[in-house]
């Protein structure tokens, strides 16, 4: 199953608020929620449940507690290109998606250093879509990626 953030805030008809804006606090909280309870359900459903967009490690913990409640397991990768092939890729995008050039930069500098999440981090610069999702494949199977309890 490969879902996509964005989808969850595209979906927002009314009312909806930047997402990196400090007033879409609350918004941020209900997406989260909906995004840990349809992941959750997927894979407590047999499926393996890729999340795919901005979840930086502050976002980490409420996952890890749905996880542990219905005994999931929980992987974290970071796709960390360099600056200018993230505006490039991000300036391009359509509709609603982020592609402000300021937000995008500040988003950027939180994924500088991750910390203990350093091991989680894809540098995928260089890579095509294929070699990313190989060397995430193999550190998956290799279990590089999964987040103890």
């Amino acid at each position: 199953m490969h879902m996509h953030s964005d989808s969850f805030y595209v979906w927002i008809r009314s009312g909806f608020i930047p997402p990196y804006l400090p007033e879409a606090t609350r918004q941020n909280e209900v997406v989260q929620n909906v995004m840990i309870d349809a992941a959750c359900a997927y894979a407590g459903g047999g499926y393996d449940v890729i999340l795919d967009g901005i979840l930086g490690p502050w976002m980490l913990e409420p996952f890890r507690a749905a996880g542990h409640k219905r005994g999931l397991g929980l992987s974290y990768v970071a796709l960390r290109p360099s600056l200018d092939v993230v505006l490039s890729r991000a300036t391009q995008r359509e509709g609603r998606q982020l592609k402000e050039v300021e937000p995008i930069t500040g988003l950027y500098g939180a994924f500088e250093d991750i910390g203990a999440l350093e091991s989680c981090v894809v540098d995928s610069s260089v890579q095509s879509v294929e070699q990313t999702g190989a060397e995430i494949s193999a550190g998956l199977r290799a279990g590089r990626f999964l987040l103890g309890a």
